[in-house]
């Protein structure tokens, strides 16, 4: 289940480098999808990392971070519902919007994170013992 975390946090990582090299295509591929289609994938999304996070933590290097990992994917599931298909919208134009420099950033700090998450999902390395 380790292997299942670090195939989520390596495609993590391939959005967020998308996001660093070409912000303008990232932008692109959101703005295309209809609200519905943003809502729905948010939220299924955040489902599907916040069970799967959860579930696969006992396994992991580092299961706190993992587990809270899952648990704020779960919690954000929980508030796109709450705040609804037209202010997600909102949010997500207005995000679309923002300078190339700051879509950046963001992905920039989306690297950040799925690193962390890839290096907290692999098993311990087996230690070298010497004879």
């Amino acid at each position: 289940m380790s292997y299942l975390v670090a195939a989520i946090a390596t495609l993590i990582l391939a959005i967020g480098a998308l996001g660093v090299v070409v912000p303008g295509q990232l932008v692109a591929v959101l703005s295309a999808w209809s609200p519905d289609t943003v809502m729905a994938v948010g939220v299924a999304t955040r489902l599907a990392i916040g069970i799967i996070f959860l579930a696969g933590a006992s396994r992991c290097r580092i299961p706190a971070v993992i587990t809270g990992i899952g648990v704020l994917a779960l919690a954000g599931a929980v508030l796109l519902v709450l705040l609804g298909e037209p202010r997600v919208d909102a949010l997500v134009r207005w995000w679309t919007q923002l300078p190339s420099l700051a879509i950046r950033a963001w992905c920039a700090l989306t690297l950040v994170i799925g690193a962390l998450i890839l290096y907290a999902a692999l098993p311990d390395r087996p230690s070298r013992l010497s004879a």
